[in-house]
Parts: C-alpha cells; structure tokens; sequence
C-alpha cells in the first residue's frame, strides 16, 4: 500500500516532484506535529522560526518564480520556502530570487535525493557567489546543510538543504511519538514515492526531453573514449587491450593496463545520473583500494564500490571543446596512476580485469 503513489506518480504524472509537493503539503497541513518537526529541521540549520506558520503550495509572486510550498505567519509573512526536488534541474529563480523575495530571518529550504545533496548544494552556494551575495561558513549536521545569506544591508536569510530520507525519518518518528496514525500512513506514502523515485527513476518522456540536445551530446561524449584511450597510450600511462564493449547505457575499454594492475575505462550513463556528475568513470581492482585513501576523502565522493571494486568518478570541466574534455579524463587518469604503486617488472598485480559497468547502476554501486 505504501507504494501506491509512488506507482502512480511515477506512470500518470510527467513531474514526480509536483505530487510530492502537494503530498507533503497536505501533510503539513493537516498535523500539528508534523509542522512543528519541519520547523524544528528547518530551525537547525539556521534562523530559528518559533510562531507557527500556515502552508500552501505552488504560490507565484512576480519575478520571483514559484516556490513549492510557503509557510505563512498569522500576518501573510512568507517565513519558510520549501523546494522538493527529486532528479528536476534548478530553475532560474533558484536560490537567488527566492532568497530575496523572502524578509529579514526568513528561510529556504531544499529538500533533494540523498545522493543529489552535495551536488545540489555546491552548485546553490555557487549561484548564490556569483551573485555577489556574502555567504556564511555551512553548517553541516550530516547531508544536511545550512548557511546564512546576507541579501541586503539589513536583510539575512537562511538557506538550507536536507533530504528526503531525513525529512521522511523525522516526520515518522514524530508521529508515532504521538501517535498520529493516520497521518503516519500518508508519510508513508509520500516514502513510497520517494523510494520509487531512488529505484526506478524512469518518467514518461517530454517533448523538451525528446527535442533536446541531450541525445547529441550523449553521442559526442560517448564517442571520445577510443581518443582518451589513444591519448593514455602516448603518454604511457595506460595501455589497452582487446576492443570496446558497450551495454545498456555505456562504452568502454574493459582491460586497460595502468600501473602493473589491468584497469577499465568507461562511459558510464548510470553511473553518472546516481554517483557523481561525470560520464567518465575509471574501473580498478580491489588491490588498487588500499592506494585509493586520499581520493576517498575527496569531497565531494568520488570513490565507490562496483562487485568489490574501486569505481572512480573522472571529472570534467564544462564550458570547454571537445579536445579540453579528452584532457580532463586523461589528467584525471594520471592522477590516480599517481597513486598507484610502482610495479615490479613482469609481475601484474591483479591479472583480472576489474569490475565493468552494470545495466542497473543503482542496485550495485555504493559509495566508499
């Protein structure tokens, strides 16, 4: 039963987000508990809202975009903006106009997929830069993220980010604190619906999804891995053997030698829509893991665990030609070869070759 919205949201509508939205509005609005436990989340991640407020969804004002859901002090003050998000971009508005638009101590609050968080809140705190706008030092209480901003010479706001495992969580346990099982039941819902987000993650087609360039550039990154491959080659930092493979959503060469270890290097589409923002991805054996250490810390991830193995993110810049992206990946290979031991002649560490992509990314990728 729990599924149910989420099977429904994700076959009946073309924006998931928009029925969360409104699932936790309703949620909001119908339990005193539950508001007073978004407000405390909301509170610990920067300016403490102590009135109670009133929520709506989807409330327009001019200029400023629609956030998805405003709590309302008894007097109409917008306190609190909320943003749901599951896998849907930032819109133009976001943070900047929405932060403005709200008063001296108000906040804004995002709520994102687990895995999305620290993307989500590198890419808000860099808008929030280039508008020149003073930003305060994080504070960070797990994937949760909270940070003042001063939007005039009289104005602060917070803006924050948490998740919707972290919402979801607080919101059961304070229902069943007070034994609110009716509204526990439609929390569950709303988990069903996020669960099925994180699982499956398929949504009906758009026509700006279908007319969009996006299936070019999947073409053009995918076809720059026998570039990269020769560009290793030259630089005697990888050697490939045998020919490409390809699979539900990648290209690569599976046997790469790199240091003593046989390695492989891919274009990896599942990998990049739940890991890490890259569609290059370097497979290494297990006994590449110990050599991997200061890479792990890297924050954000890049390190995750493929059937026992070492899968690391090679990141890319935007904004740059073709020939800038083949540099990108062969500099982050190099890197990591770095750190690989030095082999003794003739001897090859791991005579397997690593772990390849798999067609659900999801279900066999963790991070490390």
């Amino acid at each position: 039963m729990a599924d149910l919205l989420g099977y429904l949201a994700t076959r009946l509508a073309p924006h998931p987000e928009n029925i969360a939205t409104e699932a936790l509005t309703f949620v909001l609005q119908k339990s005193a508990p539950a508001r007073s436990t978004l407000l405390r989340l909301a509170s610990s991640l920067g300016n403490p809202i102590s009135e109670a407020l009133d929520f709506s969804s989807q409330a327009a004002v001019d200029g400023t975009g629609i956030p998805d859901i405003v709590g309302r002090t008894a007097d109409g003050t917008e306190r609190l903006l909320l943003e749901a998000k599951f896998w849907a971009g930032l819109t133009p508005h976001q943070p900047v106009s929405y932060l403005r638009r709200l008063k001296d101590g108000g906040s804004l609050l995002f709520i994102v997929p687990t895995v999305r968080a620290e993307f989500v809140w590198r890419e808000l705190e860099r808008r929030v830069r280039n508008e020149a706008l003073s930003l305060s030092t994080s504070l960070g209480v797990g994937t949760s993220r909270g940070s003042s901003v001063a939007v005039s010479s009289h104005s602060t706001v917070t803006l924050a980010l948490t998740t919707w495992e972290t919402v979801i969580a607080s919101l059961v346990d304070a229902l069943n604190q007070f034994g609110d099982t009716a509204t526990l039941s439609d929390v569950e819902q709303v988990r069903g619906l996020c669960r099925r987000m994180n699982d499956e993650g398929f949504l009906p087609l758009t026509t700006d999804e279908l007319t969009s360039g996006l299936w070019r550039r999947v073409a053009q990154m995918s076809e720059l891995i026998p570039d990269i491959i020769e560009t290793l080659r030259v630089k005697d930092i990888a050697i490939a053997e045998g020919r490409l493979s390809h699979g539900g959503g990648w290209t690569g060469q599976k046997v790469l030698k790199m240091k003593g270890m046989n390695v492989g290097l891919y274009f990896d589409t599942s990998a990049c829509a739940s890991w890490f923002p890259t569609p290059f991805w370097l497979s290494l054996p297990a006994a590449a893991q110990p050599y991997l250490s200061t890479l792990s810390r890297a924050t954000p991830r890049r390190v995750f665990e493929q059937q026992g193995s070492p899968y690391v993110a090679l990141p890319i810049r935007t904004g740059v030609e073709r020939p800038d992206v083949v540099v990108d990946v062969v500099c982050a290979c190099a890197a990591i070869a770095e750190l690989l031991p030095t082999p003794t002649p003739g001897i090859l560490i791991n005579a397997q070759s690593a772990p390849g992509p798999v067609d659900d990314a999801t279900s066999h990728l963790h991070s490390t």
